[in-house]
């Protein structure tokens, strides 16, 4: 069975070992990229993970520009993303951002986030 790849994208260090540590211990593969423009130069590398799971707040970008351009992108379009922010839902809404989790959030609750994104998407 092909391992599940996922590009996480997180400005935070903290935040970054601490979910990077959640999703390897949950089995996972874990690509990481700091800013959305990192992101977006290992996607047009050409790797496809199997979900992005991508910070709202980045200093180059939201994570609203990262997935328009991704969007755009044919070979990128079809990358499922679960954005994290702390943002308020509704304002995360507005901004396009149709599935997120809501910061601080427990592990069991990325893995759950997370497995639905994936059935959603098989």
């Amino acid at each position: 069975m092909k391992p599940i790849l996922i590009l996480l994208v997180e400005d935070d260090e903290d935040v970054f070992d601490s979910v990077s540590e959640e999703l390897l211990a949950a089995g996972y593969e874990v690509a990481g990229a700091r800013t959305a423009a990192q992101a977006l130069a290992y996607l047009k590398e050409g790797h496809h993970p199997s979900a992005m799971l991508i910070d709202f707040m980045m200093p180059d970008a939201t994570a609203s520009a990262l997935l328009d351009a991704c969007r755009a992108d044919p070979q990128l379009a079809g990358i499922p993303a679960l954005v994290m922010s702390a943002a308020r839902p509704r304002d995360l809404l507005a901004r396009g951002v149709e599935r997120f989790l809501q910061k601080p959030f427990h592990p069991d609750k990325l893995q759950e986030e997370l497995t639905r994104l994936l059935q959603m998407t098989s």
